[in-house]
């Protein structure tokens, strides 16, 4: 039965494992006939698998310098000081389930002695794309540039005691041989409950005491990010709007590997140009809409490679989307953010620089602790 259990977890493990190589034959070929041509991307393969992946032509996409979401005869975005959000771009390696299982065995394995090392452990394992994008920021009047939204909940919905009885219990040994519940399961859970009226002020003789809270919660912060991309000024431009959008939205949809697994959209690093704007350790972008202004006409691209049939471009896109944090707030994110770093809040580790691997990791699991 061990033996079983353990193949079985292995096999799980292994299926965590996200870049499998049992994906179908890639169009990579036909894609980069038709935008063979593109400033940004090449396409390519999945390293693990015949998938279709987007490598980047150049450091940075770089959209508030060079990309018409303004008048192309008025100054440089610049010099009018106007804002912009630099967005780092990573590929997950594998899941963040497996890697939070391998932090948990390493940190007991060196029995907590760097856990006030780093404060962030490393939540997921990703490389980067080499996809870097600077993106106007334009910020609407009345948006919210800081905040702060927590959660204080009181003892009966946050009660420490809650389903300690219960925990014991089964810690305990659970029901005996002839299925009745031992004295000690009883008297633990007799213990709970009156600990959680004594915290409620139930108990005779402590009545009126004041209802204890305790913090649960702050709200994750999010970005909205909206410009347009004028198509009206030439057919090269138009071309290079759409391959931004394409883009885009290829980076930010799933990819699948096999039956059971995926890759899933891309995270990001995020920061602003300047102090007092926003840091995101790791983020993903959620609502993300292309959507047209104006009629929207066939552009005849074969100048630029598009071999196969026209492209629909409208005379401008609206681009939408919301950045999203994917962790709470902290004081050490928002120092991040006004300049300042009071410690390593990093939580992205390159899955070079890990020695995850499902076989290995059982060995862990399993392997005696001195």
């Amino acid at each position: 039965m061990q033996i079983s259990a353990l193949i079985i977890g292995e096999t799980l493990l292994h299926l965590l494992v996200i870049p499998l190589n049992m994906a179908n034959t890639s169009t990579a070929a036909g894609f980069n006939e038709v935008f063979k041509n593109s400033p940004f991307f090449t396409a390519g393969e999945t390293t693990f698998g015949k998938q279709l992946k987007l490598t980047n032509k150049t450091p940075i996409v770089d959209v508030y310098s060079k990309l018409p979401w303004r008048a192309q005869n008025g100054p440089n975005p610049a010099e009018l000081e106007i804002p912009y959000i630099l967005m780092t771009e990573y590929e997950i390696k594998i899941s963040g389930l497996l890697a939070n299982i391998n932090t948990m065995l390493d940190e007991l394995k060196s029995k907590g002695a760097d856990f006030y090392k780093d404060i962030y452990k490393k939540l997921y394992v990703a490389d980067q794309t080499h996809f870097i994008y600077k993106i106007p920021w334009l910020i609407a009047q009345g948006t919210t540039l800081m905040s702060s939204n927590n959660k204080w909940s009181d003892e009966n919905t946050s009660n420490p005691f809650s389903g300690l009885g219960a925990m014991i219990s089964n810690l305990t040994g659970g029901n005996n041989k002839n299925g009745k519940s031992s004295k000690v399961q009883s008297a633990a859970a007799g213990l709970t409950s009156l600990g959680a009226d004594l915290v409620k002020g139930s108990v005779g003789g402590i009545n009126g005491l004041d209802s204890v809270s305790y913090y649960d919660s702050s709200t994750k912060r999010s970005v909205d990010i909206s410009f347009p991309l004028y198509n009206t000024l030439d057919h090269k431009s138009a071309f290079e709007n759409y391959n931004f959008v394409l883009l885009l939205t290829f980076q930010n949809t799933m990819t699948r590997t096999s039956l059971v697994t995926h890759i899933p959209p891309k995270i990001y690093e995020v920061r602003t140009g300047g102090i007092g704007g926003v840091f995101m350790t790791a983020a993903y972008i959620s609502n993300l809409n292309i959507t047209n202004i104006g009629t929207t006409r066939l552009l005849n691209a074969t100048e630029f490679g598009h071999v196969s049939s026209p492209i629909l471009i409208p005379e401008a896109y609206k681009i939408s989307f919301t950045l999203t944090d994917l962790l709470p707030p902290s004081t050490q994110l928002l120092a991040e953010a006004n300049g300042g770093s009071a410690a390593n809040v990093s939580v992205i580790m390159p899955f070079s620089k890990t020695d995850i691997d499902p076989t290995s990791l059982i060995n862990k699991a399993f392997a005696p602790q001195s």
